[in-house]
């Protein structure tokens, strides 16, 4: 029998624990936080409101009898609840005076990334290829996200993203292996732009992971991390 695909399997306690850590209370900010700042280090985190309601399917059967019934993601599970209520028409389920929040923050980190993406276009080819350009044998392009350390806000990392990106980065790879980071783009035009102007300077090949589909088949390597 086939599974309907509408209904979300719950996750054991172990898997969900691994999954989701990064929603955590006292990853995104801890207890002693406001709603709106623990909402704003959801949203931080990565939390949509898509990816908080199958938070809530998958875990929602999960008991934590040592700690009195509080789980580690009180306000994650708080909206995730009320977020399932409000599409099965219950819109003063518990938690749902969260849900305007996290519109509002959602909403700001929509409008952030629009000004990065207006304001990024930084190309440092030149520092790092120098007079030795046959170190390397190919470009790549990949979409990137930055996040933001909620315990600690001047501290941020960025990760490749080619589903979501934030931005979009060009990358020399090493005929050794590894890539170095060459150019931050606000958008794939720009990307795009600046490693054609790099290929046809070199004579590299371009593997575009942001691209549609029909570019994976050249890809070299999955996507890696940005350090």
């Amino acid at each position: 029998m086939s599974q309907d695909p509408n209904v979300v399997p719950p996750l054991s306690k172990a898997i969900a624990l691994v999954k989701w850590k990064h929603l955590f209370d006292r990853e995104i900010g801890g207890a002693a936080r406001s709603s709106s700042e623990l909402i704003a280090g959801l949203v931080r985190a990565g939390a949509t409101e898509d990816s908080l309601k199958r938070f809530w399917q998958e875990t929602k059967h999960l008991a934590w009898p040592a700690s009195g019934g509080v789980s580690p993601w009180e306000t994650a599970s708080a909206i995730g609840f009320a977020l399932e209520a409000e599409s099965n028409a219950g819109a003063n389920a518990l938690g749902s005076e969260y849900v305007p929040l996290l519109r509002v923050a959602l909403a700001a980190k929509k409008a952030e990334s629009r000004s990065i993406s207006e304001a990024t276009d930084e190309r440092f080819a030149d520092a790092i290829i120098g007079n030795r350009p046959e170190r390397f044998d190919a470009l790549e392009i990949q979409g990137v996200r930055e996040f933001v350390d909620s315990s600690n806000p001047d501290a941020s990392f960025c990760e490749v993203d080619n589903e979501s990106p934030q931005f979009f980065s060009v990358y020399v790879h090493y005929r050794t292996g590894g890539v170095e980071c060459v150019g931050d783009h606000g958008s794939h035009e720009l990307a795009a732009a600046y490693a054609n102007a790099l290929s046809e300077a070199h004579g590299w090949p371009i593997y575009d992971y942001v691209a549609p589909a029909e570019n994976a088949a050249n890809s070299p390597a999955p996507a890696r991390l940005r350090t």
